[in-house]
């Protein structure tokens, strides 16, 4: 029975995101919390970064010069390479006083499972919601295509997506009958008019 539904592939969920933080809510969630968490959500939502990922980048994988060049192991061991400004860079340096990894305590990495309460109370405390670190991932998705008006493709080399899961959960048009009705409607009415 296993041989004859092995080519079948199960459905999807649909994965869609609709949730996220706009500019200004990541902006007062920085403000309002505790300065190692601040730089935490700082770093998350600049790079886009999966929590895993940001917990991971040790001191060698930052080169510093005219820019500050983060190299990641992202999701599938995909290589990527991530930026931020040195100002961000020196106080996270300052603040968490590292000695192998960018985020450590006394020598050791953080854990993933820690921070995670950590921003969840921060964000029930400022923004007086329930977040998860994978949120400020969706809400830099949302900040490059939306308010910053970059193309699904940027926004997928940015994240270290694949194009089809980018358009898959972030883009959220449907076709519509009617709708495609006007369009053709419209540039019917435009050639006679051109006519």
């Amino acid at each position: 029975m296993d041989e004859v539904f092995s080519d079948i592939k199960p459905i999807r969920p649909d994965k869609k995101i609709t949730d996220y933080l706009s500019h200004s809510e990541v902006l007062k969630l920085i403000l309002g919390s505790k300065p190692k968490t601040a730089l935490i959500i700082e770093f998350l939502f600049k790079t886009g970064c999966r929590i895993s990922e940001m917990i991971n980048i040790r001191l060698m994988d930052v080169k510093v010069d005219n820019e500050v060049r983060i190299k990641l192991v992202g999701k599938g061991s995909r290589e990527r390479t991530v930026f931020i400004d040195q100002a961000l860079y020196q106080r996270i340096r300052k603040e968490f006083q590292v000695l192998f990894y960018l985020f450590e305590h006394k020598g050791k990495k953080l854990d993933r499972f820690r921070l995670y309460r950590q921003i969840k109370k921060s964000g029930q405390k400022v923004l007086s919601r329930s977040i998860h670190p994978h949120l400020l991932r969706h809400s830099t998705a949302n900040y490059l295509l939306k308010e910053c008006g970059k193309s699904p493709k940027y926004t997928a080399e940015f994240l270290g997506n694949s194009m089809a899961v980018t358009l898959e959960m972030y883009i959220h048009e449907r076709v519509t009958g009617s709708e495609v009705v006007d369009l053709f409607d419209l540039a019917t009415h435009r050639r006679k008019a051109l006519s």
